[in-house]
């Protein structure tokens, strides 16, 4: 229903997406608010804080770009035609703000101060082009290619578009969705359903670190620590968090969880952000947040080797525990090993992979399973620090409650807000009437 947010005048405002109204969460509880705007689908994809105060509304479906200012929500520039126009924008040193096409053709332009709205750069055909954007050190804007063929470069003194860098297109289509820029200043983006990481150090672009297994949607968002510095994807499809640190080189951290049991193993953790030195990934079809401790805190939690070691000393000690029992037991009962053990597989119970309790790396699942089973898929899609210190703010996307985070509340430290959706209706099946012969 809300599927980005961003805080203004000490109230963290949700954008709709499938939702009518806007939602607007303060330290008193949440309201729906502003104008009407329809039953549109995907109307508006992110939003950001412009440098004088207003938040902007990027357009998916939406013909608009939003403004939201001065206690006001209204719509400005002129109308635009087409469907997922934008997915991605930055703000620019420049004071505006820059969006790569997506299924559109042109760069969005929005200069937050003129209040004007504009499209820049060369007209781009295809869908699905660019869906990721940061700004490096240098100034440019680097855009990943999603389904387009090479990295955009935007430099917004001279409002020049052009690509940039090899062609990184291959077979699986869908390459990157996320951008972060590191602190030497280049821009990385974990892969989305591309192989490696992808660096882009004008002039160069290039791939680094090890070569990954193909898979669909493995991480699609990430975000630089403010502790260690380092760049932390959440996954998505992929089983573990991906970790790039200050130097470029790549790694997994943490405990995996695997794509089983659907569908919570799939498109697991979409959004996340830092609270007091952690990052929390935002459940979108996961049961649970999952945290990740940074510097020197993630130190204080085994490795994944060390839990991987422990593992198997357990297992090998449980195996031989069994097969000496099994042994008593055929001895005593003048039966051969042979026969408990086939006995034994035909009244073992199918193995099911749940996914790990334990912390390892300073990564672990955190607070209650949550929404309902009907309500277990696409539950929130966007996240956002504050209203207050120490606190965080999902809004519902498919879930229909406000997930409110206080990470210093103890056992009440994540709370659903709101009334939940009722569960849907039993699909009747209505036999159809004989026909005639």
């Amino acid at each position: 229903m809300w599927s980005c947010c961003a805080e203004a005048d000490g109230f963290i405002y949700c954008l709709p997406s499938h939702a009518q109204q806007i939602l607007r969460v303060g330290p008193g509880g949440s309201e729906l608010w502003g104008p009407d705007f329809g039953a549109e689908t995907w109307k508006w994809t992110t939003c950001l804080l412009g440098p004088e105060g207003a938040i902007w509304g990027i357009p998916g479906n939406a013909p608009r770009v939003l403004c939201i200012s001065g206690g006001r929500a209204e719509l400005v520039g002129p109308p635009m035609d087409g469907t997922h126009k934008w997915h991605a924008a930055v703000l620019a040193a420049d004071g505006c703000i820059y969006a790569p096409p997506c299924d559109c053709g042109q760069v969005l332009r929005i200069d937050c101060g003129r209040r004007h709205v504009s499209l820049i750069g060369p007209i781009m055909g295809g869908a699905g082009k660019y869906a990721a954007c940061a700004l490096a050190a240098n100034g440019y804007i680097y855009c990943p290619p999603n389904h387009a063929a090479s990295v955009l470069r935007i430099s917004p003194n001279t409002k020049q578009v052009e690509m940039i860098g090899p062609d990184l297109r291959f077979g699986g289509g869908g390459g990157y969705v996320a951008a972060v820029r590191g602190t030497d200043g280049h821009v990385y983006c974990p892969p989305f359903s591309a192989t490696r990481v992808l660096r882009i150090c004008d002039p160069e672009v290039d791939l680094v670190g090890p070569e990954m297994n193909w898979m669909a949607h493995q991480w699609r968002c990430a975000l630089r620590s403010e502790v260690d510095g380092c760049i932390y994807a959440v996954p998505c499809n992929a089983s573990r968090v991906l970790k790039i640190d200050p130097s470029g080189a790549v790694s997994m951290v943490g405990p995996e969880f695997p794509c089983a049991p659907a569908p919570e193993g799939i498109e697991k953790w979409r959004s996340c952000c830092e609270v007091d030195g952690c990052i929390y990934a935002i459940p979108s079809h996961a049961k649970q947040i999952l945290r990740i401790k940074t510097g020197a805190a993630a130190l204080e939690s085994p490795s994944f080797e060390q839990l991987e070691a422990q593992k198997l000393a357990l297992s090998e000690h449980e195996e031989t525990r069994l097969r000496a029992e099994a042994a008593a037991r055929a001895q005593d009962a003048g039966s051969s090993q042979e026969e408990d053990d086939d006995d034994e597989e035909e009244n073992s119970d199918e193995d099911v992979e749940d996914w790990p309790e334990e912390e390892c790396d300073g990564v672990s699942l955190w607070g209650p399973t949550l929404g309902q089973r009907w309500t277990r898929k696409n539950k929130f899609r966007s996240a956002l620090a504050g209203p207050s210190p120490g606190m965080l703010v999902a809004p519902p996307y498919h879930c229909g409650q406000l997930l409110a985070v206080n990470v210093g509340a103890g056992d009440e430290a994540v709370q659903l807000l709101g009334d939940a959706p009722p569960k849907p209706p039993k699909k009747v099946f209505i036999p159809l009437p004989e026909e005639d012969e």
